[in-house]
């Protein structure tokens, strides 16, 4: 499902114009990445969290070379899903 799917099926669902629901939605993913760009944890209750991890330097080797290279460790984004999005995911998980 990609964000014009999201748009369309939110806005059938509330009575809002599609308009509106990509103005709201593009307005919560900017607030979401911002939060994260901060490194502050979001927690959407029911659905999950996100937070910052650091990942580490490490090695690694060059494909073309098959010479020994460092890699510099960076930021990620780690999702936590929350106990009704799991338990609506394996509902039919016997």
């Amino acid at each position: 499902m990609n964000r014009e799917a999201i748009v369309t099926a939110v806005a059938e669902k509330t009575g809002y114009t599609k308009t509106q629901v990509r103005i709201t939605i593009n307005a919560f993913i900017e607030v979401l990445t911002q939060a994260l760009a901060n490194k502050k944890s979001v927690m959407l209750q029911d659905f999950g969290s996100f937070s910052i991890i650091k990942k580490k330097n490490r090695k690694g080797t060059n494909p073309t070379t098959h010479e020994s290279i460092e890699i510099q460790g960076s930021y990620g984004v780690k999702f936590k899903v929350g106990k009704f999005l799991k338990e609506k995911v394996n509902k039919d998980v016997k």
